[in-house]
């Protein structure tokens, strides 16, 4: 998602690039947007993924139902549930909870 950026940022630099870009009917333009697309399908099943991962085996729940609940709400919620799980715990547990967790 970083590189497409990039790309898209050279071709407002580089208006010979950026008509390139945003023609519709060109090869390049199609297969850049194929692609990209491509990756961001995977990158989005792979954040979804990992949550619903993350959530089975982590430890720190507090019951066996709590677990259950959410991971639950991740296969309902998609990929914005994944957003939301990463963001709303797994980013912002405590150092000293993170290296615990890792072990």
């Amino acid at each position: 998602m970083l590189g497409l950026f990039g790309l898209l940022f050279i071709g407002a630099l580089i208006p010979a690039f950026g008509n390139e870009l945003s023609t519709k009917t060109g090869s390049f333009g199609s297969v850049l947007g194929f692609l990209s697309a491509l990756c961001v399908t995977f990158a989005m099943l792979g954040i979804w993924v990992g949550a619903i991962w993350h959530a089975a085996v982590h430890t720190r729940f507090v019951s066996e139902a709590q677990r259950v609940t959410v991971i639950l709400i991740l296969l309902v919620g998609s990929v914005l549930a994944g957003l939301g799980y990463y963001f709303g715990y797994v980013r912002w547990v405590p150092l000293g909870q993170q290296s615990a967790a890792a072990v």
